[in-house]
């Protein structure tokens, strides 16, 4: 009796001991799946394989040229055809004043009047098209990702729910990885950030209505981060994407 009674009580206490092994290996597991991948230390960039602000310049122009383009087509097609119509039509008034007084002099010159409003009718119409040029010229210059002028170097630190990110000017960005947005950047920018399968996704909107989406994605080794970027700003329809690599420091 007192035997069975201990292979009773040792086989109770080694399902108790699997169980607090399972649990524990649970709970590590647990642990590195919320802090990996780990983005901490020091980051530099890898010109040979990023896309640089000149590079970004010019999508955002090309960008700019596509989204106005239909617009100068719409414009070119009917502001001359409108501009000749009023000239000529204006030319013609004119003329038939004159010729309905041909009997008196008085009404002959006002023939010649008429005349005159359609020329001025014709330098209107191409002083309005040199504007329509300029502007058109204008909107091909759009605001670069702020982040750019000083993202060669990124120091980041993190824990379970958070990343902070401190770039070369400087400033610090706080990402908490709950999706929700805060104030950040200086109090310039909103911050959100969150988890995603195959890394981290960071969003960042300004106050002028810009937003930057980035994926941030380590290399299987660790050694290596790729920071796509997708930057939309307003009055643009479609959005301009480029890349960021890095190598970190020992």
């Amino acid at each position: 009796m007192a035997r069975r009674s201990r292979r009773r009580h040792g086989f109770l206490l080694l399902l108790l001991q699997l169980t607090i092994l399972g649990a524990v290996a649970l709970i590590a597991s647990d642990l590195h799946a919320q802090q990996a991948p780990a983005y901490a230390g020091a980051w530099r960039l890898d010109d040979r394989n990023s896309d640089t602000a000149d590079t970004v310049k010019g999508l955002l122009r090309e960008a700019g040229r596509n989204a106005s383009a239909p617009a100068a087509a719409s414009s070119s097609g009917t502001s001359p055809q409108g501009a000749h119509g009023s000239g000529g039509h204006r030319g013609g008034m004119g003329r038939g004043a004159g010729a309905g007084g041909m009997g008196g002099g008085g009404m002959g010159g006002g023939g010649h009047m008429g005349g005159g409003h359609g020329g001025r009718g014709g330098k209107n119409a191409s002083a309005d098209t040199d504007k329509d040029d300029k502007a058109q010229d204008f909107r091909g210059d759009y605001a670069l990702p702020p982040t750019l002028e000083h993202d060669n170097v990124l120091l980041v630190q993190q824990d379970a729910q958070s990343i902070q990110v401190r770039f070369a000017d400087g400033q610090n960005m706080d990402v908490r990885l709950d999706g929700q947005r805060r104030q950040s950047l200086a109090g310039n920018a909103m911050v959100a950030g969150y988890r995603e399968a195959d890394g981290m996704r960071v969003s960042i909107q300004y106050a002028d209505g810009s937003q930057l989406e980035q994926h941030w994605k380590l290399a299987p080794d660790g050694r290596q981060l790729t920071v796509l970027g997708e930057w939309k700003v307003p009055g643009l329809g479609q959005a301009v994407n480029f890349r960021r690599s890095y190598v970190g420091l020992p």
